[in-house]
């Protein structure tokens, strides 16, 4: 029983181990998503001040977007239904780990009347993923986000019709790095003196008892 005692007395004064999280926002606004890799944003590394990094979580929230644009139907005499379709697939990079979203977008058909000019769009596709990153290449220096979008955008119209302004695809995303670490605690003086306490308080009871035996 002194024993426990004594233990449970010195556990109060343990250093503890306790969980937490960093969270490293990044974004971009309706920029123009090349073909290639293109370094868009960056991310703030993880701290290490903190503690052990032991998880590493992405996600991403965003739009694909194919911006306005007019077209003429240049026949005198026959109206043209025009639609475009944009496929590929949009692509975030981050320190090797890459979030990848399907496009096949078609938006709406627009019946153009015989020597008219009509606005189509803008028309966007949702952009979304999480994953698990690994623990590695996380701590040293901004960690830079890439993007692309090596897709086509392709027209369809009957009649032909023609282009008075081309439409420009672009993409906004919205999201973040979330680090969860493990910090040392030290417990503070307090914590020191409440367990020095009970440690006397435990050896003045044996101490009494000893000598009533």
């Amino acid at each position: 029983m002194k024993s426990s005692l004594i233990r449970l007395s010195l556990l109060t004064v343990a250093a503890s181990a306790f969980a937490g999280t960093q969270v490293a926002p990044f974004s971009w606004d309706n920029t123009s998503v090349p073909p290639a890799n293109t370094q868009i944003a960056t991310v703030a590394p993880f701290n290490t001040a903190l503690g052990t990094l032991t998880g590493v979580q992405i996600n991403l929230t965003g739009h694909l977007i194919v911006g306005s644009t007019s077209v003429l139907n240049a026949s005198t005499f026959q109206t043209a239904n025009f639609f475009l379709i944009l496929t590929g697939t949009h692509t975030v990079t981050i320190n090797g780990f890459t979030i990848d979203n399907a496009i096949n977008l078609t938006s709406p058909t627009v019946p153009i009347g015989p020597g008219v000019t009509v606005g189509l769009g803008p028309v966007s596709s949702a952009l979304g993923g999480s994953l698990n990153g690994g623990l590695s290449g996380w701590t040293s220096g901004n960690i830079p986000v890439f993007f692309k979008f090596p897709g086509s955008l392709l027209v369809s119209a009957s009649p032909q019709v023609t282009f008075q302004s081309s439409p420009v695809v672009t993409s906004d995303g919205i999201g973040n790095v979330t680090y969860t670490y493990t910090e040392a605690r030290v417990p503070e003086a307090e914590t020191y003196v409440a367990g020095l306490a009970l440690v006397g308080l435990v050896g003045y009871g044996c101490f009494r008892r000893t000598r009533q035996a």
